[in-house]
This record gives structure tokens, sequence and C-alpha cells, in this order.
């Protein structure tokens, strides 16, 4: 699914979501662009995902705005994650200082 987004959404276009179904796991080869798309308690999976790719420095730690256009790492690697949880209100997000964590500067993933 998240390869498709990365293809072929463009800005504006509507998606309908259902609830969560079958398994959530990451690919062995993982793709360089990620998208998690996550609302309520389907924080703690994307959480889950988010965290194994910042230990696996999956993040370039080049331009830390964009994440972009320096993409390669000391590791080789060189991706983007892209991660658009919803809730009502802020004090909502469970995690927030875990994400706050996994986004702050030196982190290798924004």
């Amino acid at each position: 699914m998240s390869e498709h987004l990365w293809a072929e959404a463009e800005p504006g276009m509507r998606l309908l979501l259902g609830n969560p179904a079958g398994e959530m796991s990451l690919p062995e080869t993982r793709p360089n662009d990620i998208l998690l798309v996550s609302g309520g308690s389907g924080i703690t999976p994307m959480l889950s995902i988010a965290s194994t790719l910042a230990a696996e420095d999956h993040c370039a730690a080049g331009d830390p705005g964009t994440m972009g256009p320096n993409l390669e790492t000391a590791t080789g690697r060189g991706g983007r994650i892209s991660w658009i949880h919803y809730t009502r209100r802020v004090g909502d997000v469970p995690f927030r200082d875990r994400l706050r964590e996994l986004s702050s500067p030196g982190s290798t993933c924004r």
C-alpha cells in the first residue's frame, strides 16, 4: 500500500480507509520511502515500525528540513519516512515523548 501511495497519490486525492486487518510488518528488503498512516490506537504498531527503522539508520541524516536532496547515510542507506497520525486533539496523542525523540535534532529520522 505504501509503495502505491508514494507512486500514485496526488494532492486532493480522496482515500477510503477501513478497519485494520491482516499483518503489520516491515518487508525484509526495506523500501527507501515509507508512508505510515494511523489513527487512535493504530499508533502502536506504527511506532514500533518507526523505531525499528530509526534503529537501522534508515533515514538520511543530510538535510534536516526536507530530508533531501542528500539521501545517503553513513551506512549507505537513505530514505524518507512520512507518518500521518490522526487524533481529535493534540492532547490525545500517546507516546508524545517517544515521537519527539524520534524526530529530534541528531536523530536519523524526521
